[in-house]
């Protein structure tokens, strides 16, 4: 069967945490980070069991994040992805929000995120 031009299993997005610092600052830390993107009707699924609670940020992070590249620490030296570091950043909100928000733009489109914004499913605990 032929594939279809420009459809990809794996999507990788540029993505940013908005961290807030001291004096209410916020320090925006960018870097790529790489999903497995699921076919429309396995999307739906996820968006519903995220919506219903039955899938938590942590589990989808765990199935559908591939891995990352540019994230810098205070060093400035590039961490690599593991599931360590994924645990850790899932505590920070600003991280987890940039990580969840990336995965849905991956299942419902960047100009549907546009739309969706303020509604969107998302920052469940386990």
């Amino acid at each position: 069967m032929a594939l279809l031009k420009g459809v990809k299993d794996e999507v990788e997005v540029r993505i940013t945490a908005q961290v807030e610092i001291d004096n209410g600052s916020t320090l925006p830390v960018t870097w790529h980070a790489k999903y497995r993107k699921p076919p429309v009707a396995e999307a739906r699924e996820i968006v519903q069991a995220f919506e219903s609670s039955e899938l938590t940020d942590e589990s989808a992070m765990d199935r559908y994040l591939l891995g990352w590249r540019g994230l810098k620490g205070e060093d400035g030296t590039e961490i690599p992805c593991s599931p360590e570091v994924l645990k850790k950043a899932m505590q920070s909100r600003e991280y987890r929000q940039a990580l969840v928000g990336g995965f849905l733009e991956v299942l419902l489109g960047r100009e549907a995120m546009g739309r969706k914004n303020s509604s969107r499913p998302g920052t469940r605990s386990a």
